[in-house]
């Protein structure tokens, strides 16, 4: 049996099936597809009431609610919402995140004062973790006012409807934002009445896979790196975990297969943990050779600490690197071919840093 964690997806809970949530006939179906929890939408009137607030019972998978606020809120309002909301945090089954109880904004800006409405929801729970969350299904932190974003799908037009396949091309060149995030991934049917091109299982599969490997890079390994599962129906449908929990070593091995050419290792030297671990993709050779020319070979010169060097490049020129980083005299080198998958993040992901980490450097 494979001892590595499952990863932590969270399933935002469409409103035609709140009905069987609350009735506890869905989570059994979320187990098996991998979802750790439910995040609960609750629409939230001018007044700080709900408009149905509906609890998280004995079941299985625990909960936190979505607050949808669309109207200014007053002070007193405020604390209306807050008394209505204490009941969930003493449900055994309220959604914690990092070991922290977790409550997510929907519309942030329509609260009176920032600072003030905040430390009014943290009546609820001293330790409470509070996100925001927008329409298009991002995440932020919002306590200390980070306004950082994360790849997701836009909308499509009638004129220029947008690949499905393309844009989950362009997530692996997002630069990471601010503070703390966590990537939403949606689950796209297929078919002209959503307006979208090449939606496949093939596709959402590889999104969720990469948005679970981020995760896990973004915060260090730790078992509840979360995904928001933004479209519970298309996950039913294209996700093929089937009975058996999604593990991390699945994740870690499927964002960007490898397929049938194995990763091919050509390691010398002795590496040290106190040395910078320098990691490259050497796609193109000549441009790998320039820029290792600028660094002396193993560092240790000047203001240079040591390096040991951490290289992958296509199968078919791994002769060729070897040759040249010999030439160049590196004195510790791990060198690895790959298929050329998962332009220039699969290598990093699942060979260069793994591999930096074993060895236990700590800058890299």
């Amino acid at each position: 049996m494979d001892p590595s964690p499952a990863p932590f997806w969270m399933a935002l809970l469409p409103a035609e099936e709140r009905q069987a949530w609350h009735q506890g006939r869905l989570d059994a179906v979320a187990r098996n597809l991998g979802i750790s929890g439910w995040l609960v939408p609750q629409a939230v009137t001018a007044a700080g009431t709900l408009e149905r607030l509906l609890l998280p019972g004995a079941r299985d998978l625990p909960a936190a609610p979505l607050l949808q606020l669309r109207e200014p809120l007053t002070p007193m309002a405020e604390q209306q919402l807050v008394q209505q909301l204490r009941p969930w945090w003493r449900q055994r089954q309220a959604l914690r995140l990092f070991g922290r109880p977790l409550l997510l904004l929907q519309g942030a800006e329509h609260l009176s004062n920032l600072p003030f409405s905040l430390k009014r929801l943290r009546w609820l729970a001293s330790d409470l973790l509070l996100l925001s969350c927008d329409r298009g299904g991002v995440l932020e932190r919002i306590e200390q006012g980070f306004d950082g974003q994360v790849q997701r799908l836009g909308s499509g037009s009638s004129e220029q409807p947008p690949n499905y396949l393309q844009q989950l091309r362009s997530a692996h060149h997002v630069m990471e934002p601010r503070g703390l995030w966590i990537p939403a991934v949606q689950a796209l049917m297929p078919g002209k009445e959503l307006g979208w091109r090449a939606g496949s299982e093939e596709a959402y599969q590889e999104w969720l896979l990469q948005a679970t490997a981020w995760s896990r890079l973004r915060f260090l390994g730790e078992v509840e790196a979360p995904v928001l599962i933004a479209s519970w129906q298309g996950h039913q449908r294209w996700w093929k975990g089937g009975s058996s929990t999604p593990t991390m070593a699945k994740v870690a091995a499927e964002p960007v297969a490898l397929g049938a050419e194995a990763s091919q290792r050509r390691c010398w030297g002795a590496p040290q943990n106190g040395h910078v671990a320098l990691m490259i993709h050497g796609y193109y050779l000549e441009k790998l050779a320039e820029m290792l020319q600028k660094l002396p070979a193993g560092g240790h010169q000047g203001v240079i600490p040591g390096l040991d060097l951490y290289v992958s490049t296509p199968h078919k020129q791994l002769d060729e690197v070897e040759a040249l980083l010999r030439s160049q005299g590196w004195p510790q080198v791990h060198l690895v071919g790959v298929a050329n998958r998962g332009r220039d993040i699969a290598p990093f992901l699942l060979e260069l840093l793994p591999a930096a980490l074993q060895q236990g450097h700590i800058a890299f």
